[in-house]
């Protein structure tokens, strides 16, 4: 199957800031941050407040990491925010 990943923040400069990736069928939000932290070269941490989004609704309202990714899904992933 096939998704497209729209990147925002540090992980951009390394992954670039959209992917199309073919995954496997039973591919979840889980293998693909795994599969984008080997090429980032470290942990991409939804616990260290990197927002991620599958269709536009944020992964903790969905099944969390377990969420399941479809053919055509649209993957979000968003830096946590700060400033003032």
């Amino acid at each position: 199957m096939r998704v497209r990943v729209l990147i925002f923040g540090e992980a951009a400069s390394r992954l670039g800031r959209s992917l199309d990736l073919e995954l496997d069928e039973d591919a979840t939000v889980r293998s693909l941050m795994g599969l984008l932290a080997g090429r980032v070269g470290r942990p991409l941490r939804v616990d260290d407040g990197l927002t991620v989004l599958v269709n536009g609704r944020n992964i903790a309202l969905l099944d969390g990491l377990e969420t399941r990714l479809r053919d055509g899904d649209l993957v979000v992933l968003l830096p946590p925010l700060s400033g003032g």
